[in-house]
């Protein structure tokens, strides 16, 4: 026979030919069945990853804060120097200034001066007092004057070795004799234990006016002439219009006073 059927030659044809189709569907077959697992791991992957980012930024976040913090706390400790030596640096300019007009009061002067420091404000006392750092020991006694810088503050009260009272200028049991700087009428001067002092019983001819300065008039060889005691704030008459009373502000600032002169000698103002 010219054509001989040949088995082994026909299988060999189909599968040369099928195989290229059996290679293709399979590709095709293992890239559908792969899809999901590669959506799946491409998903765990992009969570992984915002998670590690996230991470990332909060520990650097915290670190930043603990790094302003730290920053904060320096900053605010160089702050609070700065305003220490700036309150430390005003209060010496402050005091520097006191003590020069003390010392310009001092030259205007002939009275014997002595400067002394305020280290107490008796409050509770019976009396308005303040304690000086100046006693017996420097030769002071009781009923000296004494002088701040815009005023008269009081007199010595109680003298022990090495500090004294002063009895203010407000307090009820002090007086002293003052004159009407512009009508050179005399008045006596008392405290109130309040703020003010008063003249009572002033002559109702006399001649004194609301803004009147009051001055020492230099009797009694406590204070000198002319020196300033405060001003008339109110004035009123008396029911009978026989007598004044007359309010008055003293000028010296009694209750904030740090540096006062006693008068160990009094003199006179030199104008």
């Amino acid at each position: 026979m010219l054509f001989q059927f040949n088995f082994k030659r026909v299988l060999a044809a189909v599968f040369i030919v099928l195989f290229p189709i059996m290679l293709f569907n399979l590709e095709t077959s293992l890239q559908i069945a792969s899809k999901p697992f590669i959506e799946i791991s491409y998903a765990l992957q992009s969570s992984l990853n915002f998670v590690s980012e996230g991470v990332g930024t909060t520990t650097s976040e915290y670190l930043n804060l603990i790094s302003i913090k730290k920053n904060n706390k320096r900053l605010l400790k160089e702050v609070s120097k700065l305003k220490m030596s700036s309150a430390a640096y005003q209060e010496i300019k402050l005091e520097n200034e006191r003590l020069k007009d003390m010392l310009k009061l001092k030259e205007r002067s002939s009275m014997t001066l002595l400067a002394s420091t305020v280290i107490a404000e008796d409050l509770l006392s019976e009396n308005q007092t303040l304690t000086i750092d100046k006693g017996s020991k420097e030769k002071l006694t009781e009923e000296m004057g004494v002088l701040g810088l815009n005023g008269i503050i009081g007199n010595l009260f109680k003298v022990s070795t090495r500090r004294s009272q002063v009895l203010l200028l407000t307090d009820r049991f002090f007086v002293v004799e003052g004159v009407i700087q512009r009508s050179r009428e005399k008045l006596i001067i008392e405290g109130t234990g309040d703020v003010s002092i008063t003249a009572r019983h002033i002559r109702a001819s006399t001649d004194i006016q609301i803004g009147d300065l009051i001055v020492t008039s230099g009797d009694g060889n406590v204070f000198p002439k002319g020196l300033p005691v405060g001003i008339v704030e109110d004035i009123k008459v008396s029911n009978a219009g026989i007598t004044k009373t007359a309010q008055i502000k003293p000028l010296a600032d009694l209750f904030n006073a740090e540096e006062l002169f006693v008068i160990t000698k009094a003199g006179e103002i030199k104008e």
